[in-house]
C-alpha cells in the first residue's frame, strides 16, 4: 500500500531549492464579539443544557437538577425569539418502544433505543425507521458498556437529507442507505488492511476510517489515505488535516506533545508548524471550528483559513457557577449561571465579524 504522508526529512530532500511553504499560526484574543441575549430567572443550582429541535425550530433544552442531580423539570429556549419557557416534561420525550429521534429527512425519520443491562453491564442499541406512523426495526446491537473506544459496532449518520445505517459483519464494514421501509447495501469496506484492524469510524462531513498497526495509523477520508505516527491525534479541516504527535501513552492518556504539523487534503504536502498545538484537547468542533477550554478555564477557539487561528476569548468557566456552551451558525451561545441569584445570562460570541488582531 502506497504510503501518502512521507518523512518530514525526506519531503525537505524532494523539495530540494524549492521555496518552504508555511503556514502561520495566529495567537489572537480580541476581535470576536459577545453579546448579551437574555436572562432566565428562577433557575436552580444545576443545569445540562442541549441543542434540540422543538416545533420546527432549533431550540436549547434545558435540564434542570437539585443538589442531588434529581430532575426538578425542565426548560425550552427558543433561539429566533430568544424566549424561554418553562416544561414539566422532557421537551425530547422518550418513546416507550422506539427511543428517541436520531435523524429526521424529508423523507421519513430515524428513530434508536437503548436498553441498558446493568447487571450484565451491556447496552443493546436499536434503529428504526418511521414513516406516516409506521416504524420498521432496521438493526440492533448489543456491547460492553464500558468501551475502550468510540468503536459503536452500529451507527447512523445523514448526508444530504439521507441516512446511512453502518454496521460491522463477515470482517466487513457494510454502508447501507436507509429507506422509508428498511435499507439497501451500498458498499462494504474492509475491517483488515494487510497488517491493520480497523478502530473506529465515523462520520464527519464524510466516512472517517481509523485503522491501527503496530508501525503507524493508517486514516481512510473518503478515498483519502493518511498515515500518522502511532501516538498522534488529528482534527479535519476542508482543506488540511492538523496532525499532533505525543510521546507514548501511559495508562491510556496522552502524554507530551512533541510536535505538530499539516498534511495538505489536496497535495499530501507535509508542511511542519513552528508552533506546537494540543490538537487532542479540541474534541467539540461546529461547521468550519473547533472549540475547547485551557488550562485556565478559557474558551478557546480553533480554525483554519490559509493560516491556523487560535482564539483565546474571555469566557472563563472558573468564574462562573456554572457554564456551558451551544455551538451555531453564527457563533457560540454561553449560558452562565449565578447560583445566588438563581439566574442565568445568555450570550453570544460571535465569531463572523472576527478580524486577525495579534
Amino acid at each position: 500500500m502506497k504510503k501518502i504522508a512521507v518523512s518530514l526529512l525526506a519531503l525537505f530532500t524532494l523539495v530540494g531549492c524549492q521555496k518552504e511553504r508555511t503556514i502561520e499560526v495566529n495567537m489572537l484574543d480580541t476581535g470576536y464579539t459577545i453579546e448579551p441575549v437574555s436572562t432566565i430567572e428562577n433557575i436552580p443550582v444545576n443545569t445540562g443544557i442541549w441543542q434540540c429541535t422543538i416545533d420546527e425550530k432549533v431550540s436549547a433544552c434545558i435540564a434542570k437538577y437539585d443538589q442531588d442531580y434529581v430532575i426538578q423539570g425542565y426548560g425550552i429556549y427558543d433561539f429566533e425569539t430568544n424566549q424561554y419557557r418553562e416544561s414539566d416534561t422532557d421537551p425530547i420525550p422518550e418513546d416507550e418502544t422506539y427511543g428517541y429521534l436520531s435523524i429526521s429527512t424529508s423523507e421519513y425519520n430515524v428513530y434508536y433505543k437503548v436498553i441498558s443491562d446493568y447487571e450484565s453491564q451491556m447496552n443493546t442499541t436499536s434503529y428504526f425507521v418511521e414513516k406516516d406512523g409506521q416504524y420498521t426495526f432496521l438493526r440492533e446491537n448489543t456491547q460492553s458498556m464500558d468501551l475502550s473506544s468510540d468503536y459503536q459496532h452500529l451507527s447512523v449518520y445523514e448526508e444530504n437529507d439521507k441516512a446511512y445505517l453502518v454496521y460491522d459483519e463477515d470482517n466487513e464494514l457494510i454502508i447501507n442507505e436507509i429507506t422509508s421501509d428498511g435499507y439497501k447495501e451500498i458498499e462494504r469496506k474492509p475491517l483488515q488492511i494487510d497488517d491493520y484492524t480497523l478502530t473506529n469510524y465515523y462520520y464527519d462531513d464524510a466516512l472517517v476510517l481509523e485503522y491501527s498497526s503496530d508501525q503507524d495509523n493508517l486514516v481512510i477520508i473518503n478515498d483519502e489515505e493518511y498515515h500518522l505516527e502511532l501516538y498522534s491525534h488529528y482534527i479535519i479541516f476542508d482543506d488540511i488535516l492538523l496532525v499532533s504527535n505525543y510521546t507514548e501513552p501511559d495508562g491510556g492518556n496522552m502524554q507530551d506533545l512533541l510536535n505538530t504539523y499539516v498534511i495538505d487534503r489536496q497535495t499530501k504536502e507535509v508542511i511542519e508548524l513552528d508552533t506546537n498545538i494540543d490538537t487532542n484537547r479540541y474534541r467539540a468542533r461546529y461547521d468550519d471550528y473547533y472549540y475547547s477550554y485551557n488550562e485556565a478555564g478559557e474558551l478557546v477557539i480553533l480554525r483554519y483559513n490559509d493560516s491556523i487561528d487560535i482564539i483565546t476569548t474571555s469566557i472563563n468557566y472558573n468564574s462562573v457557577d456554572n457554564l456551558n456552551t451551544l455551538a451555531m451558525n453564527n457563533g457560540i451561545y454561553i449560558f452562565e449561571q449565578d447560583y445566588i441569584s438563581e439566574t442565568m445570562t445568555i450570550s453570544l460570541l460571535s465569531l463572523t465579524q472576527e478580524e486577525k488582531t495579534e
